[in-house]
């Protein structure tokens, strides 16, 4: 009966032995990774930046991802950052940028979590001249008017004006107007 017993204990530890063997343990979770970064981005405010979060960071487990951010912006239940800043956030003086700092953290939903820091800056959108009404003006004839166009247009970005007539009479000498009529 001790024989028995002891190839039972034997076949019980064998069995066991190759029951753990045969059967992983469950696998240690990895974090999301970042295998490309997002870097620094800029938008113009009037436009929308988009970043496909896919593109930038996967699950080396094949967890579904799930996405926090802190900062500017928004992420779509599809996992798209977007923001859009509007006019006037890139800053009060029409010559500067803002810039934001954002983090994005990917979450596999098992513990595992990654970040990335990135800015976002925001350029000032080119704002169309601005023209003042000219008043009505009257020239005899033989005699040349005149009319310095910067007097009645600006550029509220600051920019350099230039001046074009498609048709008409007249014509532009830098930033004049000049129209001399003739009655012939």
């Amino acid at each position: 009966m001790v024989m028995k017993r002891n190839r039972l204990v034997l076949l019980s530890s064998i069995l066991f032995i190759l029951l753990l063997t045969a059967c992983p343990r469950n696998p240690e979770n990895n974090d999301p990774v970042w295998n490309l970064p997002i870097g620094d981005r800029s938008v113009e405010e009037t436009e929308t930046l988009e970043i496909t979060l896919s593109d930038h960071v996967s699950d080396p487990d094949g967890n579904s991802l799930s996405f926090s951010l802190s900062g500017k912006g928004s992420i779509s239940a599809g996992g798209v950052y977007s923001y859009s800043p509007g006019i006037g956030e890139a800053s009060t003086d029409f010559e500067e940028s803002a810039v934001y700092a954002v983090t994005i953290t990917a979450n596999d939903g098992k513990g595992g979590t990654a970040s990335e820091n990135f800015n976002v800056t925001v350029t000032p959108a080119n704002d169309p001249p601005v023209w003042l009404t000219v008043p009505d003006k009257t020239v005899q004839e033989g005699s040349t008017l005149t009319i310095l166009l910067t007097t009645y247009a600006s550029d509220p970005d600051g920019d350099a004006l230039a001046f074009d007539i498609p048709e008409g009479p007249g014509e532009i000498d830098g930033n004049n107007y000049e129209y001399t009529p003739s009655y012939e």
